[in-house]
């Protein structure tokens, strides 16, 4: 933990970009209903301005329910997530397609992310099993499920994995 808060004091200034995640197993179930993350930080500059832009776009689409500035939103941070290779912002990607019921895209992302070696990676796996449910997929679902818990048995991911296997029985 005090390795952890090193490394944050060491960035400061520079953005540093934060899922909203609980710390209990369904959180990455709770995560795929409304994905959120916030960014903090002043550098680099044009990551500030343009992560401000999004969210000014996201809050649009929301209130007015236009799918089309949800599409904005979506190629925004798809730019931002390969120029600057911040994972959480791949992974708020993979929810937000989920979120708008783009199963097929945020499956692209989260597969992605679980071969990427992340520290998102059990998370990945368990959204990835998540996504094959809601897809009617079930023996995929389960596949995936049981690499969440072969990947990280002690995880939180692993968790919300082994309730979904016994949803699934």
């Amino acid at each position: 933990e005090e390795e952890r808060m090193l490394k944050e004091i060491e960035k400061i200034g520079k953005i540093i970009i934060s899922l909203v995640l609980k710390d209990t197993p369904q959180r990455v179930r709770e995560f795929l209903r409304a994905p959120r993350f916030y960014s903090y930080g002043r550098e680099p500059r044009k990551l500030q301005e343009e992560l401000g832009k999004i969210v000014g776009i996201l809050n649009q689409a929301i209130e007015k329910g236009r799918g089309d500035l949800h599409l904005v939103v979506i190629e925004k941070l798809q730019r931002l997530a390969e120029e600057y290779n911040y994972e959480a912002l791949k992974v708020f990607l993979g929810g937000y397609y989920f979120w708008i019921e783009e199963l097929d895209k945020a499956e692209e992302v989260f597969i992605k992310i679980s071969e990427e070696g992340s520290e998102f990676k059990g998370f990945a796996w368990c959204a990835l099993g998540i996504i094959a449910e809601k897809k009617g997929e079930w023996r995929e679902a389960k596949e995936r499920y049981e690499k969440v818990i072969a990947l990280a048995p002690l995880s939180i991911e692993a968790k919300e994995a082994e309730e979904a296997l016994k949803r699934l029985e």
